[in-house]
């Protein structure tokens, strides 16, 4: 049992690059076609990895068989969309979820955070301690990072009213 590589991928324009760059605990990769985000994981198959797709925009054509195909992709954890509507719109996918531009971060370090505790209790149950306390190290570490921007976000709301 190796160690599992985390990252996130942007699925967006060229330009909508440029317009937010978010901060995140794990590495960020942009990329511009829905096809690209099936071809993640033929480039090096000697790392076990795992992804979360972060989506600027509802995907629009063939939706549906987009969601359906990274619904049964295990590498991709969870595809977040940034909404800021007031409706959720339904759906029947599990790994899809409408999440607010301003919390990106938080989100994402969470789930983040959740899957390095779940694998290290996978670890434990299959005798790696080494494994399980490296990953447990980095869901501390995280926890840390993310608390310790929380009260910066605090502190600068407090200093803005």
């Amino acid at each position: 049992m190796c160690e599992i590589t985390y990252s996130t991928y942007i699925l967006t324009t060229p330009e909508g690059s440029d317009a937010f760059e978010p901060c995140l605990p794990l590495p960020i990769k942009y990329i511009f076609d829905t096809k690209a985000l099936f071809q993640l994981n033929t480039a090096d198959n000697s790392k076990i990895r795992r992804y979360f797709v972060l989506l600027f925009e509802p995907i629009e054509t063939n939706a549906s068989e987009i969601y359906d195909q990274m619904e049964k992709t295990a590498e991709i954890l969870a595809v977040f969309i940034i909404w800021n509507k007031s409706s959720i719109p339904r759906s029947q996918h599990t790994k899809l979820y409408y999440i607010p531009k301003e919390l990106i971060d938080l989100v994402i370090g969470l789930f983040y955070i959740h899957q390095l505790r779940f694998e290290a209790e996978k670890a434990v149950k299959n005798h790696k301690i080494p494994l399980s306390q490296i990953y447990l190290r980095k869901a501390d570490k995280t926890r840390e990072w993310l608390m310790s921007n929380l009260r910066v976000c605090i502190f600068i709301y407090k200093q803005q009213q």
